[in-house]
């Protein structure tokens, strides 16, 4: 589920609840994927090493579902926020880094699951990374709005401070 808001004061009510709909369903799936991984593979009439590969991509999927629930917030406020380069640079640089972990992996022997472990790891990095692009906005933000403050209310202070003197 995507959810976008279109503007600055519908973008907190709805993120709130879209954060909470989308987590609770990805945690239930991943619970019921991680926990019937082995019952699900048995569709397939695998033999029993690509079954066990599988089982344990079927795990890993299970672990990246929360992950992606939790990163569409970030992601939607810097949309809103008209920060959209930002979420170019994390994909850019969280794909160069599934990549670097795609060839360490191959070249160690880990294959399908370290391919799978690396782009878990980028995945992490990106939506890491966008909260954290989001956060230091709202930390300029408050600070930009604190200053504002202080500037209006400063001729204020400075006037009452000169009549009691």
């Amino acid at each position: 589920m995507i959810v976008l808001a279109r503007t600055n004061k519908d973008s907190k009510e709805i993120n709130t609840s879209a954060m909470l709909i989308e987590l609770v369903s990805a945690i239930i799936i991943s619970i019921l994927i991680f926990t019937f991984s082995n019952q699900i593979t048995y569709v397939y009439h695998l033999e029993n090493n690509a079954r066990e590969i599988l089982s344990i991509i079927l795990k890993l999927k299970a672990i990246q579902l929360p992950l992606l629930a939790l990163g569409y917030v970030p992601k939607n406020i810097l949309k809103v926020n008209k920060q959209a380069n930002k979420i170019w640079i994390t994909t850019v640089i969280s794909s160069l880094v599934n990549i670097i972990g795609d060839y360490i992996s191959i070249k160690c022997g880990y294959n399908e699951i370290g391919i799978y472990v690396a782009t878990i790891i980028s995945l992490l990095h990106k939506k890491t990374s966008e909260g954290f692009i989001e956060s230091l906005l709202n930390a300029k933000r408050e600070k930009l709005v604190e200053s504002l403050d202080i500037l209006a209310f400063s001729p204020i202070i400075t006037r009452s401070a000169s009549h009691t003197s």
